[in-house]
């Protein structure tokens, strides 16, 4: 008689995934609740909450941008890829949102730049006029961002 093949340990990153699917997947949460947990101590459970209010109502999810942001800063999270698919989803809704977020976050990194970037250019021809006020912008780094942004978005075939 043949021993049974063990099952292999199911690690903690499958863990999280199978919980995200689950939880976009019945999203039977109102947006009142997800917008309640983007408060909630845990950034693992306001990195889920902001992804499944902007796959839920993208139109509501403006409170979600900041807690898309950090969650794409914190690799540990292992939600990065999910967080900057939320904010490009979301992008025409929050384009004053994602502009400030470029002209404000002098210490931005690379993943949240492109991420922004990304975005900004999923919202499309809506962005160019916010991206344009950004010229007058005094910091070089960031007029060439908005540039950059208007260049992907002029180059992007919709």
């Amino acid at each position: 008689m043949l021993d049974p093949v063990p099952n292999p340990p199911v690690s903690a990153s499958t863990c999280r995934w199978i919980a995200l699917l689950l939880v976009l997947a019945a999203c039977a949460k109102r947006d009142e609740a997800w917008l309640a947990e983007l408060s909630d101590p845990d950034p693992f459970v306001r990195a889920l909450a902001a992804i499944a209010l902007c796959e839920q109502s993208p139109e509501r999810a403006s409170s979600a941008v900041p807690v898309l942001l950090d969650t794409i800063d914190r690799s540990e999270l292992r939600l990065r890829p999910k967080a900057a698919a939320a904010l490009a989803r979301v992008g025409g809704h929050v384009v004053d949102a994602l502009v400030r977020s470029l002209v404000r976050d002098e210490l931005m990194t690379a993943e949240r730049r492109e991420a922004v970037l990304a975005a900004l250019v999923a919202a499309g021809p809506a962005a160019i006029p916010a991206l344009r006020t950004v010229f007058s912008h005094p910091d070089p780094a960031v007029r060439d961002a908005a540039g950059e942004a208007l260049r992907r978005i002029e180059n992007n075939p919709r």
